[in-house]
């Protein structure tokens, strides 16, 4: 076996001037799959002597092969060397040529071609222990996690129970099922129902549970704007008197005009502010007959609607006190 001619360097730097020799320092002191297994001077040393042997005695390819195998490596170290050293073969037979921005092909040699063939029996080797040593280099790609479907609906299900309101529920599907729409997604057996009918139904359900809601809710806008401050106190005065508590003679009107404040919802400074307390003052005799009558007329529909019948008896009383004074009026 010719030995070539190899001369080895004693300071790794002196390796450092082709990337590819600063890829294996890399790998030896870097990489967790090779950091430790040869000392970086060291493994360079070997492999640019096998390479000069290969070079020397590519004539006689198994003889390298054996020459190789007797080199007393254990097999993540084989597996290292001989990995490298193919690449190695492989780089300095390359037959493309660059020059600055275009590359040419040229003819390989005649000795290249024949360190091309001895480099096909390194490989083979190569692949022999590979096979054997299965080494976990592992450059092996992570096996890629499969993309969930974020349009599977049972999911989407799931996730609806994590949102409180119906409301924000019907935005959710809107926003997916038009995101469905827009990927044009084909996650749907054409045997069953599609992701975004899905949605609708779902929507359509929600939205039925939100008008149940609505129905049972009570009518939140006020319907006491639309009265005057006399007509509110009228009502108020007719129900408490109705209940046994007539203003000025069993109960104060203070906590009463107060009171109509907090309701209504109108600004509170002082009881002797209040207009509502002036009104509860004379009521229900602080208008003209005519306009009690049209006061009085209005504020019956508030109680005919909860059918407080009791409370139409006394304003209906009131009515023919009024209507009967201005006819006495008119004599």
């Amino acid at each position: 076996m010719n030995k070539g001619n190899f001369k080895p360097f004693t300071h790794v730097d002196q390796y450092m001037n082709k990337e590819f020799n600063i890829e294996i320092y890399r790998e030896l002191t870097e990489d967790p799959n090779w950091q430790g297994i040869f000392e970086p001077l060291k493994f360079l040393n070997l492999l640019y002597e096998q390479f000069e042997i290969v070079k020397a005695n590519k004539n006689n390819p198994t003889s390298v092969v054996k020459h190789l195998s007797g080199l007393g490596l254990d097999e993540k170290k084989y597996y290292f060397l001989l990995n490298n050293l193919s690449n190695l073969i492989d780089k300095t037979t390359e037959n493309i040529s660059d020059f600055g921005n275009s590359a040419f092909i040229r003819s390989k040699t005649p000795e290249e071609e024949q360190l091309d063939i001895c480099n096909t029996f390194i490989s083979t080797e190569l692949a022999k222990v590979k096979a054997k040593f299965n080494p976990k280099i592992e450059n092996k790609e992570e096996p890629e996690e499969e993309e969930e479907n974020k349009y599977d609906f049972e999911k989407v299900k799931q996730h609806l129970e994590t949102i409180p309101e119906v409301t924000g529920k019907i935005k959710y599907l809107i926003g997916i099922k038009t995101d469905f729409l827009q990927q044009k997604c084909l996650f749907d057996s054409e045997y069953e129902t599609p992701f975004d009918k899905k949605c609708d139904l779902e929507i359509d359900k929600l939205e039925s549970f939100l008008k149940l809601d609505d129905d049972t809710k009570p009518n939140s806008k006020s319907q006491l704007g639309e009265y005057t401050n006399s007509q509110l106190v009228l009502i108020f005065y007719y129900f408490f008197k109705f209940h046994g508590l007539e203003p000025r003679k069993t109960i104060d009107i203070a906590p009463i005009a107060k009171f109509i404040h907090l309701i209504v919802g109108k600004d509170f400074k002082s009881v002797t502010s209040s207009d509502y307390y002036n009104k509860l003052k004379q009521v229900p005799n602080f208008n003209s007959d005519t306009q009690l009558i049209k006061d009085l007329e209005k504020i019956k529909f508030v109680f005919q609607k909860v059918q407080l019948n009791d409370v139409l008896i006394l304003i209906d009383k009131e009515l023919e006190i009024a209507r009967n004074e201005i006819k006495q009026s008119k004599k």
